[in-house]
């Protein structure tokens, strides 16, 4: 099982004094290319020794094809060791003699962990070196290079605080570790200026200095041994120049182009960049910086697909330069270019799987796992590096005991190719399965590379294997002698063997070079295959596999040099097969890739037979009739950012002559070449399909394209004049005249009166252009605003011929002689007519305690409503008001047993304050006394009570009713008659002021016996005599006696009932009563 280790990272920059250092020109750069620079540095002082060593060479790298790494096999590979030891590497620097602030950056990968190794950085004076960097712990100062001899597990403190803090410009780092991918960081500054790595006054500007990279190793597991520290790319720069970011790269196939685009506040740039194997920049200067926020630039594609780094950087106004920020590894791979796209891992296409050695297909995990092309752990991965070998197969011979060369992990001829499985032991199992569609007329021969890995196995181990297989769409083999291959390590007994096994591990390495499998699809044009590789390590567990392959197609042709008329022609088949060429008549004519034949029409077959199955093969024919090159292209213009390209596409193919016509066939020519000639200058390229600037005013282009057969010995030029529009735009106006109030959007913006607007855009080409806006506004008539309310009943509503039944707003519109509107704006609404019943006043008893008015809205609304009382009502209990509550449907007016019994009168106007008018209502009511005025005497006497118990009114006329029908003759203060109790009995009383009103209704009852004499009055009262209908005789005399015997009064009653008048004075007093039967009754009467 695979464990994953990290390494740590350490800078550290401090100021010694050496006159040996050397100075700088910033910005400076070191990439371990340039073998005067890679002498400066030193490596691995005071420690010879040491298992992990740093070493300038080609096992690794960002960019170029060098760097700075720790090894532990003279710079073969980038690993570390399971001996614990510090190691340091420095180089002496003088910065420019002057005051400057500058930055310190770098790119580093390393595995290790924050416990068993770490890479630090330190930037530091010459002199701290050897002296006056720290004190160990017997107090003696010591420099930096004594950290060799100290314990890797021991640093202190105090000694790790002189070392630089790192960041990746968002956090920061003590030491670096756990990056598999190259990273850039940055020494970390001060606290108050942090982007600069060193700041320098001029004096400290004279010191000199050395960057130093320590590789601190405490690992003892010889399992744990990784990727160690490694580094490229340092740069020193000045930190007030920032150097671009944001830097990214996309490809266009359908063009030929790569757009680059960063971000920065510099104003001029140049970009580098180059195919990862090249060792020359291509460099474009000066390009200015546009409007924009993001800056890019179109770089045309002269060369193959392959991958490319590309770098950027800024220079101010001064001429400045910043430091390049890379880019490494941009793919450009163009899909259509390929029947197969191999190289695309996460593509829809592709499914990549991993598993045990003995899992099934099915039962595999998907997924991929790609770490990188130089990592163990990487089981699917894209190889780019041309001429790059297998580590594991250095010192190796071949099966005659011979030295070979190691492996490429790209074939010749090819850009790239991926590696499936790995160096890792563990039973491990890997597939990829790409699915295609055969297209028989351009690609029919399905050619598959690959070469072979396999370590030794033990002897009861189920071997390793190494299987391809073509499938249709339901994973059945299409062919199952020719349509597949599968390699066990039985197999491996004629291969190149390395016995020593640089992994340590004691078993010899098994290796097949690159080989050739051909697969002839014409039969299945139009379907959908699957082409599947898998690797499997042996059963044991301890013994890996893995291969390499690339996927390709070709047509089902020959490639041959007959080229016009010849006398002896060459044709070739496809490379790393098995040959036999017969001709028409069946003569074999020799078994090598070439045939050699005089000119004519006769012809060739052959026949293409696999390497490794003798019965698997393919006929491939051609007639070596005249061929001659037909140079033939299209064009279209495509400018983008404000730059003027022409894409060129070429269609060039071969012609044959027969005798009797010519056939353009789409076989294309060995080669072409273009020569443009423009105000730009002569370009000359061999690409497919070229990018061709131009001038940005116009241009004409001068096309020469010439189409080359056999091998140079003819060719056809095609000569053509392409006339180029300017891209520029003339500044156009605008007149426009509109109406006030109506305004306009031009350039984002709303215009609305007169004058001149202007916008800068972008044309179809990206460049700047600029329309001018001349604005001419007019006045409307303006708008007129009515409100207007009618009642329902006064419908329809008439305006300008137009008719209106229902509330709401209208508008309508006339026209200037501007054409300007002049708009009407009717707000109306309709009032409904109002219908309100009132439901009439009731007569009123001076008791009734309050007045009630009763009302209901049927129809409409009412704003507001008045009641009025007449003036002689009495204004504190009927008072006149305004309602507006428009909810309420009572009134009520609350009154005392004091008010005064009348005729009164009240007027209710509900108000509409619209046209539909207001609603009146009149009623007249009374308030009559209260039926308590009136005293029952016995069962036939009815009396109105005097003014003091009345309520202090003086009558001058009595009428007296029944039911409501006036008495005859009774128009006294008292009623004698039998009584009705089933009547209703009231008296209309006429004040002294005239005034006559009734008195509320008076319901007598039946008395059965006589009321009680009183025996606590007040002073000279009414004291009433009573008799009942059971009394057997009646009262004739009241006599009145004081205390002490003397007669007060003496009152005679005539009829049994009457009244007496209590003595005036307080006091004590005996009434006593004479009847007619001569009884006399007395009782004690109190007078207070």
């Amino acid at each position: 099982m695979s464990r994953t280790k990290r390494g740590i990272l350490f800078l550290i920059v401090w100021m010694p004094l050496w006159v040996c250092a050397q100075q700088i020109t910033v910005p400076w750069q070191c990439g371990f290319e340039d073998s005067a620079e890679n002498s400066q540095w030193v490596l691995n002082p005071q420690t010879p020794n040491a298992t992990d060593k740093w070493e300038i060479g080609s096992a690794t790298y960002s960019e170029g094809s060098q760097s700075l790494y720790i090894s532990t096999n003279d710079g073969a590979s980038a690993q570390y060791g399971a001996n614990p030891d510090i190691v340091i590497t420095y180089r002496k620097i003088r910065f420019p003699q002057k005051a400057g602030k500058y930055n310190i950056s770098f790119d580093w990968k390393s595995i290790g962990d924050t416990v068993r190794a770490k890479l630090y950085v330190c930037l530091l004076r010459e002199d701290n070196l050897t002296r006056g960097f720290y004190t160990d712990n017997q107090g003696t100062s010591r420099g930096l290079l004594d950290l060799a001899n100290e314990s890797s597990g021991d640093l202190t403190t105090r000694v790790l605080s002189k070392l630089s803090k790192l960041t990746d410009g968002t956090s920061q780092y003590d030491y670096l570790y756990g990056s598999k991918k190259w990273k850039n960081y940055s020494i970390l500054g001060g606290p108050d200026n942090p982007e600069s790595s060193i700041s320098l006054g001029a004096t400290t500007a004279k010191s000199n200095y050395a960057l130093a990279f320590i590789w601190v190793n405490t690992n003892i597991d010889k399992d744990s041994c990784r990727l160690g520290a490694c580094i490229d790319n340092i740069q020193i720069a000045s930190s007030l120049l920032p150097k671009p970011t944001e830097l990214k790269a996309e490809m266009h196939c359908e063009d030929s182009t790569i757009i680059v685009s960063w971000q920065s506040i510099l104003s001029v740039f140049d970009i580098e960049y180059k195919d990862v194997n090249a060792a020359q920049w291509r460099r474009i200067s000066n390009i200015p910086a546009s409007d924009n926020a993001v800056q890019t630039y179109v770089i045309p594609m002269r060369y193959e697909e392959g991958s490319f780094n590309v770098r950027v950087r800024g220079y101010n106004s001064s001429g400045d330069a910043s430091a390049f920020t890379s880019l490494n590894n941009v793919v450009y791979w163009c899909p259509d270019n390929h029947c197969i796209n191999y190289i695309d891992l996460t593509g829809p296409n592709t499914e990549c799987r991993t598993g045990g050695r003995d899992d099934a297909y099915k039962d595999m995990i998907p997924g991929v796992v790609d770490e990188g092309e130089e990592e163990k752990e990487s089981r699917h991965t894209v190889n780019w590096i041309e001429d790059r070998y297998d580590p594991i197969t250095m010192g190796s011979i071949d099966a005659n005991g011979k030295p070979v060369a190691p492996l490429k992990t790209i074939p010749d001829g090819y850009q790239a190719s991926v590696r499936l499985g790995n160096w890792d032991d563990g039973s491990e199992g890997e597939a990829i399965t790409y699915n295609f569609v055969v297209d028989s007329f351009s690609q029919a021969i399905l050619i598959l590379k690959y070469a072979i890995v396999f370590e030794k196995p033990g002897d009861r181990c189920p071997p390793n294997e190494f299987k391809i297989v073509v499938l249709d769409s339901i994973d059945r083999e299409i062919d199952r002698f020719c349509g597949k291959a599968n390699f066990l390590f039985k197999d491996a007994a004629e291969w190149n063997l390395n016995d020593s096994n640089p992994l340590k591990r004691g078993n010899p390495i098994y290796w097949k070079d690159w080989t050739t499998m051909g697969l002839d699809l014409r039969r299945y044009h139009g379907m959908d295959l699957k082409v599947r590789v898998s690797t499997k390590d042996c059963g044991g567990g301890g013994h890996f596999s893995y291969a390499y392959f690339v996927l390709d197609c070709v047509s089902a042709s020959l490639e041959t040099d007959n080229c016009g008329i010849n006398s002896e022609i060459e044709v070739n088949a496809p490379e790393g097969f098995n040959y036999t060429w017969t001709d028409s008549k069946g003569n074999i004519k020799g078994h090598d890739r070439t045939l050699k034949a005089d000119a004519g029409y006769e012809v060739y077959t052959c026949e293409v037979c696999m390497t490794e199955a003798a019965d698997c093969c393919f006929e491939l024919s051609t007639d070596l009739a005249p061929r001659y090159p037909a140079p033939q292209f299209s064009w279209r213009f495509a400018p983008k950012n404000c730059r003027s390209y022409v894409q060129f596409n070429n269609q060039s193919h071969v012609l044959v002559k027969y005798d009797d016509k010519d056939v353009h066939t789409k076989e294309t020519c060995d080669r072409i070449i273009w020569d443009f000639t423009n105000r730009l200058g002569t370009q000359t390229t061999p690409a497919d399909n070229p990018l061709v600037e131009c001038d940005t005013e116009g241009d004409t282009i001068y096309v020469s394209l010439k189409a080359v057969l056999g091998g140079g010995k003819c060719d056809s030029v095609l000569l053509d004049t392409l006339f180029i529009p300017t891209i520029l735009s003339q500044d156009s106006i605008i007149i426009q005249d509109i109406c006030e109030g109506e305004p306009v959007i031009f350039a984002g913006q709303q215009c609305d009166t007169t004058g001149l607007y202007y916008d800068r855009q972008l044309n179809y080409a990206g460049c700047d252009s600029l329309t001018i806006l001349d604005l001419r506004v007019h006045p409307k008539s303006g708008t007129t605003y009515m409100t207007d309310t009618v009642c329902s009943s006064d419908l329809p509503y008439e305006l300008n011929g137009l008719s209106y039944v229902y509330s709401g707003t209208y508008s309508q519109t006339l026209y200037n002689q501007w054409n300007c509107d002049s708009i009407v704006q009717l707000s109306l609404q309709i009032v409904e007519k109002l219908d309100v019943e009132v439901d009439s006043v009731p007569t009123l008893c001076a008791d009734g305690k309050q007045l009630t008015i009763d009302y209901a809205v049927m129809h409409g609304q009412y704003d507001s409503l008045a009641i009025r009382f007449t003036t002689t009502t009495p204004q504190s209990v009927f008072y006149d008001q305004m309602i507006y509550d428009t909810l309420l449907t009572q009134v009520v007016y609350p009154y005392t047993d004091s008010i005064l019994p009348n005729h009164y009168h009240v007027q209710l106007e509900f108000y509409q304050h619209h046209s539909c008018g207001n609603q009146i209502y009149d009623f007249d009511f009374e308030v009559r006394y209260r039926s308590s005025i009136v005293e029952q005497k016995w069962n036939d006497v009815l009396a109105i009570l005097n003014s003091r118990y009345n309520g202090g009114y003086t009558f001058t006329a009595y009428q007296w009713y029944k039911n409501n029908v006036p008495l005859a003759r009774e128009t006294g203060p008292y009623l004698y008659q039998p009584l009705d109790s089933t009547a209703e009995y009231s008296v209309e009383l006429t004040r002294a002021d005239g005034i006559a009103v009734r008195s509320c209704a008076f319901h007598p009852t039946t008395r059965t016996d006589t009321q009680p004499f009183p025996t606590l009055v007040q002073k000279s009262q009414h004291l009433p005599v009573r008799r009942g209908n059971n009394d057997a005789s009646m009262v004739e005399r009241v006599n009145i006696y004081s205390s002490l015997g003397q007669c007060y009064s003496s009152t005679l009653i005539v009829g049994g009932e009457g009244f007496v008048t209590a003595p005036a004075m307080a006091g004590h007093y005996i009434v006593e009563f004479i009847k007619s039967d001569g009884c006399c009754t007395t009782q004690h009467l109190i007078v207070y």
